[in-house]
């Protein structure tokens, strides 16, 4: 920072970059937080509709089974 006659402080160029710096900085880290959860988000989305298959074919199974069973009492 420097001061001029006035005593009025001015930032100097060394702390603009500073400055920018920073918030370059926070704005990298929470860009790169938000694409993770995203993409988390969107893993996770893909095993539940897995998952759904998967039960929807044991339920198919199961209703099968139970259907010849009563068949042959």
């Amino acid at each position: 920072m420097t001061r001029d006659r006035s005593d009025r402080v001015s930032l100097s160029v060394r702390d603009w970059f500073g400055i920018v710096g920073i918030a370059f900085g926070i704005f990298t880290a929470c860009g790169a937080g938000y694409l993770r959860i995203d993409r988390s988000l969107s893993e996770l989305s893909i095993g539940q509709s897995h998952q759904a298959q998967i039960i929807d074919g044991l339920n198919t199974d199961i209703q099968r089974l139970e259907a010849r069973l009563m068949g042959v009492k």
